[in-house]
């Protein structure tokens, strides 16, 4: 039965991600784009080997506490799983594919920030994977899949890897899943 709670909790803030992105794609000027970036800690199984779960919680609240200061006060952060972050900035007519290497590029570099645990130092990777949404946007169920889609392309690529969405791409992973 405590099962049923955080599934529910998970479906509900999926939900909610997603009504802020379709909110965000509808208000969103005619030459606006967005990106939309999921990250993954590498290795988290050995994360949370090593510290516990209540040292796995310390280290999604600082982190999440350090993407929300970076971000700006419109973009959203939401973490959607035990060391997994979604990220979707605000629409912009100037956001194109080498923005949003650099802004992934930044999220890797806050989470490469050693953190201190009991004394330790524990520095951590990531992966990334986005994609670029234009108008005529799609839903932000099938942008949160393309992001998705990537982030697993860049995990298989190995650690600290960055990979944008490409539907090519997409199509020959799926083949091979």
């Amino acid at each position: 039965m405590e099962d049923v709670v955080p599934n529910d909790q998970h479906a509900t803030q999926a939900d909610e991600l997603e009504d802020q992105i379709n909110d965000m794609l509808f208000a969103a000027g005619p030459d606006a784009r967005l990106a939309l970036v999921c990250l993954e800690l590498d290795n988290a199984s050995d994360v949370t080997r090593r510290l516990g779960e209540a040292g796995l919680q310390n280290i999604q609240d600082r982190l999440q506490a350090r993407y929300a200061s970076c971000l700006r006060s419109r973009d959203i952060v939401v973490r959607t799983g035990p060391l997994h972050w979604t990220f979707v900035t605000t629409p912009s007519a100037k956001m194109n594919l080498e923005v949003a290497t650099a802004q992934a590029t930044r999220l890797q570099d806050i989470a490469d920030e050693p953190l201190f645990v009991d004394d330790d130092r524990l520095y951590l990777g990531s992966s990334i994977g986005f994609t670029i949404a234009q108008k005529p946007f799609k839903g932000a169920h099938v942008l949160l899949l393309q992001a998705q889609s990537a982030l697993t392309e860049a995990v298989l690529n190995g650690p600290n890897s960055i990979r944008a969405f490409t539907p090519s791409k997409a199509s020959k992973f799926a083949q091979t899943q």
